[in-house]
């Protein structure tokens, strides 16, 4: 075989790596100033959305406060 028959398979390896790597850096950084709620957020704001009365008793019960 010839050195360029051993370059091509190589050169579509590079190609196909540099194709991986845009993608997966346009997928991370698509939307990243968007809002977003973690776990601990998300439950605030579902906690927060419930009736005084009930938050208290929540709180009450709670055994692990902060």
């Amino acid at each position: 075989m010839t050195a360029a028959a051993y370059r091509s398979p190589l050169r579509w390896a590079w190609v196909a790596l540099l194709v991986l790597l845009l993608l997966s850096a346009g997928l991370r950084f698509y939307r990243l100033d968007a809002q977003s709620f973690w776990n601990d957020e998300g439950n605030t704001a579902r906690l927060v959305e419930r009736p005084i009365p009930l938050i208290i008793a929540g709180a009450a019960g709670d055994i692990h406060p902060p």
